[in-house]
């Protein structure tokens, strides 16, 4: 049987969202922290973490630590507290619903006086590049995120993961994952073609394994890896995962026979997102929804359904069935619906009004 109560455990760990337990208040505005919105780029000083943080049982660690404000605009959520992201000097990456800063940098740094960047000599310029496609930074756009990083990353080579997309001229958006395996998601990056994937990425067979489904799966299902497609960016460190077991995080489909696409919980503690591995299907719990009048904060759960009432319920196929960890208590609004603010294991934040849920215990 697979041990839902210790696999709860790891995926609050894994989320980094220690927010379970009683914290003390620290809802007062220090001195001096701003409440107006601030650009990537800016110096903070991080003073306070609103106890409806996630960060919050951390905060003794992060209060006092500077850095810049990280990935687009840091925005009032209530009086001085800022939500956003931030990259601490030390590099440490954070995104923080309440956190209350300090501006260092009265007046934004000037952007660099490159108002139409040329392309770097040899840039690629083709619409797209598939997952797997071996490329080498060549130049980063002062428009990208990674911009002031631009020196390090330049002859950076990898794989790209899940694809890149033309945004313009030489300049491509989508991931790529780096060889010392640290993976980046640019807005905006010159890239040269390296060939087709290199040789061990493509040995092995794409046979179907043994066992392996063909029938999409739902979230919640428990599986287990048994082959990784040499098309994936899983494919060089496949050993590392073939065997293992998880349960599946929002829905797998297929994306060639038995080869599937989507995300995946391991017992391990990993959160993976395959284009083509293949699973069997080991078990498939039963997830019966939940009917009471509170989630407590920091539960972890699957989610069961939306209401049409719900104003996220356009995007019902994109949330049921991924596991999610309430940020503060869920407080019924009749017939098993609930609404609260919840994080969940793909990155994605809601505030629910009407989401039926039901808890790993």
């Amino acid at each position: 049987m697979f041990p839902i109560r210790a696999f709860a455990r790891v995926v609050a760990t894994l989320l980094l969202l220690g927010v379970a337990g009683t914290a003390f208040a620290q809802d007062t505005c220090p001195p001096g922290s701003i409440s107006a919105p601030l650009t990537a780029g800016h110096r903070v000083k991080i003073v306070a973490i609103s106890a409806d943080d996630a960060y919050h049982d951390k905060a003794a660690q992060i209060i006092g630590t500077t850095g810049v404000v990280s990935g687009g605009t840091l925005t009032s959520n209530g009086a001085c507290w800022m939500g956003g992201g931030f990259e601490a000097d030390d590099g440490t990456g954070y995104y923080f619903y309440k956190a209350a800063m300090l501006d260092l940098t009265p007046t934004p740094p000037p952007e660099p006086v490159v108002s139409d960047p040329s392309c770097p000599p040899g840039a690629a310029t083709a619409a797209g590049f598939p997952s797997g496609q071996r490329v080498k930074i060549v130049g980063v756009h002062a428009d990208d995120a990674y911009h002031d990083k631009a020196a390090a990353l330049i002859g950076t080579s990898g794989v790209v993961s899940g694809d890149l997309h033309n945004q313009g001229g030489c300049w491509y958006g989508g991931g790529v994952k780096a060889d010392d395996g640290t993976e980046y998601y640019f807005y905006k990056a010159a890239v040269v073609a390296l060939g087709a994937p290199p040789a061990e990425a493509t040995t092995g067979s794409a046979t179907c394994p043994a066992g392996a489904t063909t029938t999409a799966l739902p979230g919640g299902y428990l599986v287990k890896v048994l082959a990784v497609h040499p098309e994936d960016a899983y494919h060089a460190t496949a050993d590392q995962y073939v065997g293992t077991a998880g349960l599946v995080d929002g829905g797998l489909h297929s994306n060639d026979g038995c080869w599937m696409g989507g995300g995946l919980v391991t017992e391990k503690g990993d959160y993976l997102y395959f284009y083509k591995g293949a699973f069997q299907l080991l078990h498939q719990p039963d997830y019966p929804t939940l009917q009471g009048s509170t989630v407590v904060n920091g539960t972890v759960f699957l989610v069961n359904d939306l209401s049409p009432s719900d104003a996220n319920f356009g995007s019902k196929a994109e949330i049921v069935g991924h596991f999610c960890v309430s940020l503060g208590a869920l407080q019924s609004t009749g017939a098993g619906w609930f609404g609260g603010k919840v994080a969940c294991l793909d990155g994605n934040t809601y505030t629910f009004h009407q989401v039926a849920v039901s808890p790993l215990k």
